[in-house]
């Protein structure tokens, strides 16, 4: 958008691309690019026209210090590049069997995590179109692998403990000013927190009330209703059109969800934690860092995946969470279509968490 908005325009729309800026305080590189556009390429409001011809004042925008910041997430965290260094912090083993009962793994001898010849960090595998969690609804192709994850997930975590925290989460947000979520997440806390600010409207829409009754009723939860909840869990506090234009749920494979379950309650029992947020201190700054993983067990952190296989992307985010993490850190990938789970042991977390930030 700072140096193409037409590229932008023409591959993120199927007919046409709306920009909405702030009038007091517009986008600087946005101004920038659309100087070199004609109305033959643009449609110009009046106020825009007038932005373009520099009657504003850019306003000094605060900037982020993380060294002075007293929580600081890492879902999101992306390293620059490709990251292959973090490879030097990473044991990798492909876990051939994984009992919750007796918590004992055997390993896969000839696997060899270096060996990786199509690697390429900036290809999502997840989302390639022979694989048939790419479901066509009217004209638009949607991956719905994520939705899979989060139902078979909230499933299992329902099933063994009777709730479902992101559900409860969304059914009585908590409402916090930043500095009350800082202290709250230093002591523990796992729920997710929410400007006081944010109205009721922009965290799910009015046609979603209903999907979240089905939870709060408290029955038996049948296998497309949790495809709704996944996707409802999806688009809180978000987008909320991402729900939406997975309409109609004809594309949903019973099946495939509950051979889904099926493996995940072979590794989760009633000592498991689900959803919980893992935390440790900088060891370059007083902050805070933390990160959300789908379960945890004393034997270390479960990321979970749907996909064709466990690809860089999936092993960095997982090596994040387990360096967080104040049992072990372990993390177990687990591709719950595949059935197939990738151990990484982290060898000194704190160095890691060092050169991340």
């Amino acid at each position: 958008m700072e140096k193409n908005p037409c590229f932008v325009a023409l591959t993120r729309a199927m007919h046409q691309l709306i920009i909405i800026q702030d009038e007091q305080n517009p986008y600087l590189p946005l101004l920038n690019a659309i100087k070199h556009l004609s109305e033959k390429d643009a449609i110009f409001c009046p106020q825009t026209i007038a932005l373009k011809d520099g009657n504003f004042i850019v306003k000094q925008k605060q900037e982020f210090n993380i060294q002075s910041a007293a929580t600081y997430s890492l879902d999101n965290l992306r390293p620059k590049g490709t990251a292959r260094w973090i490879r030097n912090y990473q044991e990798l083993e492909i876990v051939k069997n994984f009992s919750s009962e007796n918590e004992e793994c055997d390993f896969d001898p000839d696997f060899d995590p270096d060996f990786d010849p199509d690697f390429d960090p900036d290809f999502d595998h997840e989302c390639d179109e022979s694989d048939n969690d790419i479901v066509q609804i009217d004209d638009v192709h949607e991956d719905v692998s994520i939705i899979y994850a989060f139902a078979c997930c909230m499933a299992v975590e329902y099933e063994l403990t009777g709730k479902v925290r992101l559900l409860e989460d969304i059914r009585s947000p908590h409402r916090l000013q930043r500095e009350k979520q800082d202290i709250a997440i230093v002591n523990g806390h796992h729920s997710r927190f929410i400007s006081p600010n944010i109205p009721v409207n922009t965290l799910l829409g009015e046609d979603m009330i209903s999907i979240l009754d089905i939870y709060m009723r408290g029955n038996s939860i049948q296998p497309l209703q949790w495809c709704e909840l996944a996707c409802l869990a999806r688009c809180w506090n978000d987008f909320h059109h991402t729900m939406r234009q997975l309409k109609p749920f004809s594309w949903f494979n019973e099946t495939k969800f509950l051979n889904g379950c099926d493996y995940l309650k072979t590794l989760f029992n009633d000592s498991t934690e689900f959803d919980v947020r893992v935390k440790c201190k900088s060891p370059n700054y007083d902050t805070i860092f933390h990160a959300r993983v789908h379960a945890i067990s004393k034997d270390g952190i479960f990321y979970l995946i749907w996909g064709n296989e466990i690809n860089h992307t999936h092993r960095i985010n997982a090596t994040i969470r387990a360096s967080l993490s104040e049992k072990k850190p372990i993390a177990f990938i687990v591709n719950i279509r595949e059935s197939s789970i990738e151990k990484i042991i982290v060898k000194n977390p704190n160095e890691l968490l060092g050169k991340l930030l």
